[in-house]
């Protein structure tokens, strides 16, 4: 076939050589047995943890306590709310709502909207007065009556 096309004994070797070692590294790649090829379920076990992206924040105030509802996004299908912690300095309350997504994974590229209710810890014992929450850099005032 090579000699029909007027190409030399060289050029035919070299592209058969060719043909071979690209059809090796692709059965070697998709093989599975390579370490470095893994799939998203591989890839899970490591997670990248990021501060979740937060647009409103309402505080609701009962006699049962305080609970504070987060709305806000996140960036695709694969990362979720992974961590919600508190802490208090006085009469200003900070939640951080951490998300976590798989490294590498590969996602559908949508926006994916979330509403966390988070009790405020101790909240039943607060005296009376004016109180503020941030949430992931976003603030609320309330007051205890």
């Amino acid at each position: 076939m090579c000699g029909e096309r007027g190409a030399t004994k060289l050029v035919c070797i070299f592209t058969a050589c060719v043909v071979v070692v690209v059809g090796v590294l692709v059965l070697w790649r998709c093989g599975g047995d390579d370490p470095e090829v893994t799939s998203n379920e591989a890839r899970a076990q490591v997670l990248v943890y990021r501060d979740a992206y937060v647009h409103e924040v309402n505080v609701g105030v009962s006699n049962g306590g305080v609970a504070v509802v987060a709305h806000g996004i996140l960036s695709d299908a694969c990362t979720k709310v992974n961590d919600i912690m508190q802490d208090r300095d006085g009469k200003q309350f900070y939640i951080t709502i951490l998300s976590a997504r798989p490294e590498g994974a590969i996602c559908s590229q949508m926006i994916v909207p979330f509403e966390e209710v988070v009790p405020l810890e101790n909240a039943t014992a607060l005296a009376p007065g004016a109180y503020s929450v941030d949430v992931n850099g976003i603030s609320k005032s309330f007051s205890i009556q």
